[in-house]
């Protein structure tokens, strides 16, 4: 994410996202109003503000500052093996913050959707 246009893409990603996603959880809120909706919708606020990211980084204290914003997904989350070891999350990061394409996020995001469903559809 050296470069501005990498940064401006993703930043328009987040956006585009986010103002789509945004007023179904809003909806939600309103008519089914829990604490994991209101946390649900803050996170989205989160991302339209620009403090957090669609897909960055593991959101953790260690975080080195070189490093994108926190994301709702990860690398190291749609990766298949969950049980990563700290070092391991960090080198997802890296990998993540050094190579970074829209491609790439799309990719995260596809892999973090379908998983989610994958997984609710089972339980």
């Amino acid at each position: 994410l050296d470069r501005f246009s990498h940064r401006a893409a993703k930043r328009l990603l987040d956006l585009a996202v986010s103002l789509v996603v945004l007023p179904f959880a809003a909806l939600r809120t309103l008519f089914h109003s829990t604490h994991e909706d209101r946390e649900r919708k803050q996170v989205w606020l989160d991302v339209l503000r620009g403090t957090r990211t669609l897909v960055g980084v593991e959101d953790r204290a260690d975080r080195e500052a070189y490093y994108p914003k926190p994301g709702l997904t990860s690398l190291a989350a749609v990766t298949a093996n969950r049980e990563w070891r700290a070092e391991d999350i960090r080198q997802f990061d890296h990998y993540y913050a050094r190579n970074h394409t829209i491609g790439m996020d799309c990719e995260i995001l596809l892999k973090a959707v379908f998983s989610r469903a994958l997984t609710e559809r089972n339980s």
